[in-house]
């Protein structure tokens, strides 16, 4: 009779660690799968704000030729020309403002390693992008 309880035993205490084989299994899966969904959520974030500082990049080159172009028409006396170009340059400009917002819209965690590297290029556009630009361009 002590034989077959110890086979008991020794099945009950194999169906049990079975039981958290397949409970630790599961936990796992599930981590996984919720680890792959965090990490596609901040995929998704790092993508839009990359996307948001590349074009407001893209949008101040735009603004620097059409200066240039704006320049150039008033030396050679096209006033209206140079007109068009220094409004096309207050569009990019006000483009490249809506992309730095969006690049702030975006929430990050409190700790999120990405943070000082967003804060640095916002204040490195505001360095670029004075009220004195601004104004100057207003004025022209």
């Amino acid at each position: 009779m002590q034989n077959i309880s110890v086979k008991r035993v020794i099945a009950g205490a194999l169906i049990v660690l079975l039981a958290m084989l397949i409970i630790l299994g599961s936990m796992g899966v599930m981590a996984e799968r919720e680890g792959a969904q965090l990490l596609a959520e901040i995929n998704e974030i790092s993508a839009q704000q990359a996307s948001a500082a590349n074009r407001a990049e893209t949008n101040l080159m735009e603004v620097r030729v059409r200066l240039e172009r704006m320049s150039q028409h008033y030396r050679n006396g096209n006033e209206n020309y140079a007109e068009r170009a220094l409004g096309e340059a207050l569009e990019s400009l006000e483009k490249s403002d809506q992309r730095i917002a969006e690049l702030t819209r975006l929430e990050l965690p409190v700790d999120s390693e990405r943070r000082p590297l967003v804060d640095a290029i916002v204040d490195s556009y505001h360095l670029i992008v004075t009220d004195a630009l601004r104004s100057d361009l207003g004025k022209v």
